[in-house]
């Protein structure tokens, strides 16, 4: 997941000189979980804002949003990177949706082991 470090500490995260529980996978999918159903919220809803705002920051999503005199994502004219993450968000919905037209056979592969988490006592 990609947060920056405010953010991460914001929900709840250990980002210091030492530690950096961004790279937990565990820890960092559920601050993500946190942090886009918060954006859901402030964004009415729409998912297309949601994802936006994860990828750009919300303030910064806010301010071009309101200089733009705009409510959606399909009248904003966002940065190039943000538009980018969108579509390609889209894209992967449909490659997924539409896997067996796109991909012969398992998806996951023969050799596909799926994750398994373990609790160690350290």
């Amino acid at each position: 997941w990609q947060f920056m470090p405010d953010t991460a500490r914001r929900y709840g995260l250990v980002v210091d000189d030492f530690v950096d529980e961004r790279l937990d996978p565990v820890k960092s999918t559920e601050a993500a979980v946190r942090y886009l159903r918060d954006l859901y919220t402030d964004f009415n809803e729409d998912v297309f804002l949601t994802a936006a705002a994860y990828n750009r920051g919300e303030n910064g999503l806010q301010r071009d949003l309101s200089r733009q005199g705009v409510s959606t994502f399909w009248d904003a004219q966002l940065n190039s990177e943000t538009s980018r993450y969108i579509f390609r968000l889209i894209a992967m919905k449909q490659v997924w949706e539409n896997r067996h037209t796109y991909v012969d056979g398992d998806v996951l592969g023969a050799g596909y082991i799926a994750p398994d988490t373990k609790t160690v006592r350290a």
